[in-house]
């Protein structure tokens, strides 16, 4: 998001505006940066790819890349949403768009703190939901699942995204960063 909406996303919750309508942080970042979504294409499959990175990480996931990224590995698993090859990496409309669902059916919650990193939190209902797709999905896809999160979760932003790059250089192909996470892949020796 640019300098200006943050900015007057930050003065509007200054001054309670945030605390006194009823509208998700992604439909105000919408409003603010003109990037509007509709939520018309969001399968229930989306949603459970969130709700199980979240449970698998914790309750909590930080950053935006951290979650796209989690949720592409995880994904490998489950083929539950779709990604594309993006400006910086996988990405997938429709995982942020199941967030903005999830965050209004109050199993989510999607903040930015006073430094302008997003954080991913499961509500008490979120985790409910959650828990019940653990038992549900197959046991040899939720050890597959674990090992990735589990592996992956606290790593450095620059090795996470140096990973999927070499992992899955194809959705690498449009990337503006390129050429700076080939240095992080020979940093990390991942060649």
């Amino acid at each position: 998001m640019g300098g200006g909406g943050r900015e007057a996303l930050i003065r509007m919750r200054d001054r309670g505006i945030l605390e006194v309508i009823n509208i998700s942080s992604r439909n105000i970042y919408s409003m603010v940066s003109g990037n509007t979504t509709s939520k018309g294409n969001v399968t229930a499959k989306a949603k459970k790819l969130v709700l199980l990175v979240l449970e698998l990480s914790g309750g909590r996931v930080e950053r935006d890349t951290r979650m796209q990224k989690l949720a592409f590995l995880v994904n490998q698993v489950f083929n539950w949403a779709k990604f594309e090859a993006d400006d910086y990496g996988p990405y997938s409309k429709e995982l942020m768009k199941a967030v903005d669902e999830l965050e209004d059916e109050g199993k989510v919650v999607y903040i930015w703190d006073d430094d302008g990193v997003s954080k991913y939190y499961l509500t008490e209902r979120g985790k409910e939901e959650a828990k019940g797709l653990l038992e549900q999905v197959k046991e040899d896809e939720l050890r597959r699942a674990v090992e990735i999160v589990k592996g992956h979760k606290d790593d450095s932003i620059y090795y996470l995204v140096a990973y999927v790059y070499k992992h899955y250089p194809e959705y690498a192909e449009k990337s503006k960063i390129k050429d700076k996470v080939e240095e992080w892949i020979r940093y990390f020796n991942l060649s």
